[in-house]
């Protein structure tokens, strides 16, 4: 886990590196307008872009669920997600009151809990903390 820590926060650094860099090469002059009007500042922003190309982009790595599907992947409201040192990813379905266990690859694995409030029963679960001993 700690190198995960690592790796995210060499790959924010480099991120941060790469746009000032590219920022560096463009000179973006903002052709927007501030005004105020009756005690209200307005600001209205341009049609037109600052930038004429993309100064950076996302690049998917991992995707879970399907718009239509099989039930394991199918969530309802996502509450919370978390990684353990064994890389399982846990998302929690605050409305369906259920954790989902995946593997590294996205993979269903299990599901704990459901709508109640018995033993192994939640009910409208919020946030999700996993503790490593």
């Amino acid at each position: 886990m700690k190198n995960r820590i690592s790796v995210f926060s060499f790959a924010i650094f480099i991120l941060t590196f790469i746009m000032a860099i590219s920022s560096g090469k463009q000179k973006p002059v903002w052709k927007g307008t501030i005004k105020q009007e009756n005690g209200v500042i307005v600001v209205k922003n341009p049609k037109e872009p600052m930038y004429n190309e993309d100064i950076f982009y996302l690049e998917e790595e991992l995707s879970i669920g399907e718009a239509k599907g099989r039930e394991e992947y199918l969530f309802s409201q996502v509450g919370d997600i978390a990684v353990d040192e064994e890389e399982k990813i846990y998302v929690l379905d605050s409305k369906e009151s259920q954790l989902k266990v995946f593997d590294k690859n996205g993979q269903y694995s299990k599901k704990i809990g459901k709508m109640g409030q018995g033993p192994g029963e939640m009910r409208g679960p919020r946030s999700l903390l996993i503790r490593v001993y």
